[in-house]
C-alpha cells in the first residue's frame, strides 16, 4: 500500500530503511558538527581536544566543524540521490513531488544558515517519526497516521470543544 505522501505505508521498505540509514548518518554529523562549534579537534592518537589544539610533528589534527561540514555534503547528496533513484526506477516507493520537496529542504539546510539547518532539522523528523508523516498515510485517524498537518485541525478542534471559540492565536491566559 502506498500512503498518500508517495511512500509506502508499512514504513519498512528497501527505501525507508536506506534513508532512515542515511539519516541517522545525518543525526551524528550533526552531533559532531555542534561538538566543532567549540573549536574542538581530534588527534591522529584518537584523542579530543576540546582546546582545539593543532597538532605538532607526532601529532596531527583535524577540526570537528572541518570533518562535519564535509560529511554533510556528502550525506546530502547521498539522500537526494536515494530518493531520486527511487522515483526513476518505478517502485513507487516515493513520488516526484515528495523527492522534490525532500531535495528543497536539504537545500534549505545545508545553504541556510543556522535557521535552514534548524528548519531542515524540523521537517526531517516529522515526515519521519511523526505517525503519517505530513500529509499522512491514509488511515485518516487522528494521532495515529493521519500527519501532522491533518493533526493540527483535529487539536484545534478538541480545544474548541473545550473552550467555544479558542482560536490558535489566542493567548492561554
Amino acid at each position: 500500500m502506498v500512503s498518500a505522501t508517495g511512500g509506502p505505508a508499512a514504513g519498512n521498505s528497501v527505501y525507508d530503511l536506506g534513508s532512515k540509514a542515511i539519516a541517522g548518518a545525518g543525526g551524528v554529523q550533526t552531533a559532531v558538527g555542534l561538538v566543532g562549534t567549540t573549536g574542538a579537534s581530534i588527534g591522529s592518537n584518537g584523542k579530543v581536544y576540546t582546546s582545539g589544539w593543532g597538532g605538532n610533528q607526532y601529532v596531527t589534527t583535524a577540526k570537528f566543524a572541518e570533518i562535519a561540514t564535509k560529511a554533510g555534503f556528502v550525506l546530502a547528496a547521498a539522500g537526494t540521490a536515494w530518493d531520486w533513484i527511487n522515483v526513476f526506477n518505478g517502485s513507487g516507493s516515493i513520488s516526484g513531488t515528495k523527492a522534490t520537496v525532500n531535495t528543497g529542504f536539504t537545500g534549505l539546510g545545508l545553504l541556510g544558515g543556522p535557521m535552514g539547518a534548524a528548519g531542515g532539522a524540523g521537517y526531517f523528523l516529522i515526515d519521519n517519526f511523526y505517525p503519517g508523516g505530513w500529509l499522512g498515510n491514509g488511515s485518516n485517524q487522528p494521532y495515529n497516521g493521519a500527519g501532522a498537518l491533518r493533526d493540527y485541525g483535529t487539536t484545534i478542534e478538541n480545544n474548541q470543544k473545550i473552550v467555544p471559540g479558542w482560536e490558535p492565536r489566542d493567548p492561554p491566559f
